[in-house]
């Protein structure tokens, strides 16, 4: 990743030397090697795995959606839609 700076009148400049906290630079400039680690770049085991978890996630969602009907149907109060 190259820092850049902002010159004014959309000029920038490569600052040298880096900073090792790229929060202070205006603009990042990246090469594409550095972009080969990014989420378009799984695999599909990779992505069955993503989709596994988030599944998951959802299906212990819906379970505590259930439980907490059961519970107010239980204490009366059923008057709410799921």
């Amino acid at each position: 990743m190259k820092c850049l700076i902002d010159l004014g009148s959309g000029q920038y400049q490569v600052l040298e030397p880096q900073p090792s906290d790229y929060t202070t630079c205006m603009q990042l400039v990246v090469s594409p090697s550095e972009l080969q680690n990014g989420v378009m770049h799984l695999t599909a085991a990779e992505g069955v795995q993503i989709s596994l978890a988030i599944g998951l996630l959802w299906a212990i969602a819906a379970a505590f959606r259930v439980v907490i009907h059961m519970l107010k149907e239980r204490n009366g109060d059923s008057n709410e839609a799921i």
